[in-house]
């Protein structure tokens, strides 16, 4: 773009303002820095103050160069849900991004900057990043921005809502606000479903998180899920939680005979667990992702396979909350008591919440994690 010689009017913000020369593409880089009147110079960019520029978030997010939209494609009501964007050489322009991924940034439609985290970032491959939406709905737009300088990125806010989440990238590194990382006992890394993931003996390995945990503490919901490629075994258990006094389960997402799933909770130390069983059988060596969920208020269990629903149980008897005391501890790849049922196979993308999950939540994640929720545009120079 050709840069024009202007007179110099006045200095604003520490740029040298101008006569409106339009809405077009300006650049600051180069001294004298000049910019269109009613624009500022940030970075080497022209943008409106005040956050008002898409190149600017409201929150202070830094100019960028780029941007891509990302349109969703799905008649879900899902809101303040976090989703999968995965990332390559035709959705994101690498060579103008950072080595890192530390420049890329998501703002929604109205300008509103979107918590994210990096899971993986691989230049010229695979990148996996995870975006906090407010609101889903057919053809409702998010853009991807990058090409600019350092964003920060916001984990904590991304898993805001649970309690555990294991992405398994070489570690049990717990990326949810609650910081309960597991530690690895003989389960070794491996390629996973969406990046790293776990890869367990059905012998002894196992993944093992703090004790005295508040997982499902005094919840009105609880939900696990994960995806798992398991070999052909009998019977082998995927997540279990157990009960503050530790001889019994909280929760617990595993496998029964032919490939059937149960998931079950146990609301007090006392009632007796109410499953979710028969569930369409699991298939050997194949990727399949799997969510176990509690609505207690509603007296409801349901179990979805690759986001649709499998099997329910209503139980009128079901309290109103889980037991108010901390979860003893929790095991990965083996029962939570004595060590039985151990899992043959591959973990990946582990995560506990107190909350309920429905339908539309389950559609949506599954969705995203298979890449079918977003269409991506072409890119864009930032307006």
């Amino acid at each position: 773009m050709e840069r024009a010689i202007i007179t110099v009017f006045a200095l604003v913000a520490g740029c040298v303002a101008a006569p409106d020369l339009g809405s077009g593409d300006f650049l600051c880089a180069q001294e004298p820095k000049v910019c269109p009147e009613g624009r500022i110079c940030v970075g080497d960019r022209c943008v409106l103050p005040g956050g008002a520029d898409a190149s600017v978030g409201p929150d202070g997010a830094p100019p960028s160069r780029f941007r891509r939209p990302l349109v969703a494609s799905s008649d879900s009501s899902a809101s303040d849900i976090p989703v999968l964007v995965i990332l390559n050489p035709d959705r994101i322009n690498y060579s103008e991004s950072q080595p890192d991924g530390r420049d890329v940034f998501f703002l929604d439609s109205t300008g509103t900057r979107l918590a994210h985290e990096i899971e993986r970032w691989q230049p010229g491959g695979e990148s996996l990043v995870w975006v906090r939406l407010p609101a889903l709905q057919d053809g409702a737009t998010v853009y991807l921005h990058y090409g600019g300088d350092d964003v920060s990125e916001n984990s904590a806010a991304v898993w805001q809502d649970f309690d555990l989440v294991y992405h398994f990238d070489g570690d049990a590194a717990d990326s949810s606000p609650r910081g309960y990382s597991g530690t690895l006992e003989g389960a070794a890394s491996a390629g996973g479903r969406l990046g790293g993931g776990l890869e367990f003996d059905g012998v002894d390995d196992l993944v093992r998180t703090p004790v005295n945990a508040d997982l499902f503490r005094g919840a009105a919901g609880a939900s696990i899920s994960c995806w798992i490629n398991r070999s052909p075994t009998v019977g082998s258990a995927f997540v279990e939680i157990a009960n503050s006094t530790g001889d019994s389960s909280r929760a617990f997402l595993t496998q029964i005979s032919a490939g059937r799933l149960r998931f079950g909770v146990r609301p007090t130390d006392e009632q007796a667990v109410v499953t979710s069983n028969d569930a369409e059988p699991i298939t050997d060596g194949q990727w399949q992702w799997i969510l176990g969920t509690a609505d207690l208020s509603a007296k409801r269990l349901d179990l979805y396979v690759d986001g649709q629903l499998v099997d329910s149980v209503l139980d009128p008897t079901l309290p109103a909350t889980t037991v108010d005391q901390p979860s003893a501890f929790a095991i990965l790849g083996h029962d939570d008591i004595n060590l039985n049922n151990p899992f043959d196979g591959l973990l990946d993308e582990i995560r506990i919440s107190s909350r309920a999950r429905n339908a539309d939540w389950a559609a949506v994640q599954y969705a995203a994690m298979t890449d079918s929720l977003f269409a991506f545009g072409a890119e864009e120079l930032v307006p």
